[in-house]
């Protein structure tokens, strides 16, 4: 994007060692997107890693713990950073100028939240009946949310000065610090007690490292606080934290309930389900929708009405025809996947994971229509969608966990988000030509799965490898028989390895959370 500020207005001033808006501009951007790309896929592959290995050190049941612990410090973390990270980047990328002002509004206010955040959790865990064992090390693990809220403050400074080759150097290192740590306690013997000890280890060097590099470019908080300032940043980002609280409800109620209904092993097999879930989403639908946003927002900024629905047409198509074997597959292979990636212990798992997968198709889709009401400038109707689904969700969980205990949870969080997805699709307000014309691709679209399907089934005998690549080349050529895509759909998917590394730019850093 062209970020060149219009003619006549002032350029704001310049920060000690950032060359500004016109020096290098091009070399600085194509360093930092090696950077980050290169650390994005690294420090993503290790923490991939660190997962895998604590599943297989924790058990089935000590895992559980570890993503019940997980899904509460994950809401609790909303509340701390209350939507501000975003509105902090977008302000400081503007006038450099307000780099320390924002600096001091939030050490003055996310530290304070996090204590309540951290309260909070520990309250939820009471009401939820956990035990004390459980509660003793979310105190401890709790402790992540205050040292992390430093960390990530910094983080979203050196985003928004573009000096991304130091937050990718310590993402990296953070992410090996996190697997050698962890990794040595657990093969020294050593339980959760010492995993988080070694958890709160790493978070300390990680938010020291980012505060050691924002003082070198000369960043300090300006204080005494400017009080409008605060309210303003209040005011714009509690909605974000809003949407985050709902969106992260919808994810983790599910490991909540089953710790409480069934127990903590029955959670174990949910978050090794989860892992992969989430793996799916990260790696291929934040890009698209990260590279797709600023067209939509300019066709319909311009009353380009016919453009715009066109790109919501091939956004959602793109995500279904490379989503939809993604998760067919996985699928498919459930049972060798666990038993590979998780081991025996998490046998299980492979009927969890069966239908769990089927969470990231409809969650990408419910993706694409909460970013066309986003860009149409309607996102408070997402708001009320994600409350409907969080309610359908811990209703259904209620109802099916005692019966079928972790898949009863699997089937609640798959039947909530299609809904979810359901209720986007309506509110979006797509014409009805629009709707006949998807249709007409989803019946071609069908044929091809179908195809997949069949080719999975058949040549099951060649292995999982075999017969994957097997299918997916009958699927390949089904596509393109039934004109399910076109080349401006192929363009687009090639375009995913940049926005990929965009998007990472603007995730918020809670690495050993991902669970």
């Amino acid at each position: 994007m062209n970020r060149a500020e219009p003619s006549g207005l002032p350029t704001a001033p310049k920060l000690r060692g950032y060359p500004g808006p016109a020096t290098g501009a091009i070399e600085r951007l194509a360093r930092n997107g090696l950077a980050i790309g290169a650390s994005t896929w690294l420090s993503k592959g290790v923490l991939f890693l660190w997962q895998l290995m604590l599943a297989r050190q924790l058990g089935a049941e000590g895992y559980g713990v570890y993503g019940t612990i997980g899904a509460l410090l994950a809401l609790g973390a909303a509340l701390p950073d209350l939507g501000m990270g975003l509105i902090v980047i977008r302000q400081v990328a503007k006038d450099h100028s307000q780099a320390d002002a924002y600096l001091a509004a939030t050490v003055s206010l996310q530290p304070p939240l996090a204590a309540i955040a951290w309260l909070g959790c520990l309250l939820l865990a009471s009401l939820l009946g956990y035990a004390g064992h459980l509660q003793g090390l979310l105190a401890l693990a709790g402790v992540g949310l205050l040292i992390d809220v430093f960390g990530n403050m910094a983080h979203n400074q050196l985003l928004a000065i573009e000096r991304m080759l130091l937050p990718s150097a310590i993402a990296v290192a953070h992410a090996a610090l996190l697997l050698l740590l962890t990794g040595s306690v657990l093969l020294a013997g050593g339980g959760l007690l010492e995993l988080y000890l070694a958890i709160l280890c790493a978070s300390v060097i990680r938010s020291a490292a980012y505060w050691v590099g924002l003082m070198k470019f000369g960043r300090r908080p300006r204080f005494p606080v400017e009080l409008p300032l605060l309210r303003r940043l209040v005011l714009d980002g509690w909605p974000l934290a809003a949407a985050g609280v709902l969106l992260l409800g919808s994810s983790h109620a599910d490991k909540l309930l089953t710790t409480a209904l069934v127990g903590a092993a029955g959670t174990g097999l949910l978050t090794a389900g989860f892992v992969l879930v989430f793996g799916v989403i990260e790696l291929f639908n934040t890009p698209l929708l990260v590279v797709t946003f600023p067209h939509m927002a300019q066709s319909f900024a311009q009353g380009e009405a016919e453009a715009f629905h066109r790109m919501v047409d091939r956004l959602l198509r793109v995500t279904l025809v490379v989503g939809l074997p993604l998760v067919m597959i996985v699928s498919f292979s459930a049972d060798g996947l666990v038993g590979v990636l998780f081991g025996g212990p998490f046998a299980g798992a492979a009927r969890v994971l069966r239908v769990l997968i089927w969470v990231a198709l409809a969650a990408m889709v419910s993706a694409v229509f909460s970013q066309t009401l986003t860009v149409q400038n309607r996102q408070r109707r997402t708001l009320v969608v994600r409350l409907l689904g969080l309610a359908i969700n811990v209703a259904l969980a209620l109802t099916w966990l005692p019966q079928l205990g972790a898949l009863g949870a699997a089937r609640a969080v798959l039947v909530s988000e299609l809904a979810v997805a359901a209720c986007l699709a309506l509110a979006a307000n797509l014409p009805a030509r629009w709707w006949r014309t998807m249709a007409n691709r989803l019946a071609r679209l069908a044929i091809a799965a179908g195809v997949l399907s069949a080719g999975l089934w058949w040549l099951a005998p060649w292995g999982f490898i075999g017969s994957a690549a097997l299918a997916l080349a009958l699927y390949a050529a089904a596509l393109f028989a039934s004109r399910a895509i076109s080349n401006r759909d192929w363009a687009l998917i090639r375009r995913l390895p940049a926005a990929w590394r965009t998007a990472s730019d603007l995730a918020q850093p809670s690495p050993e959370r991902m669970g």
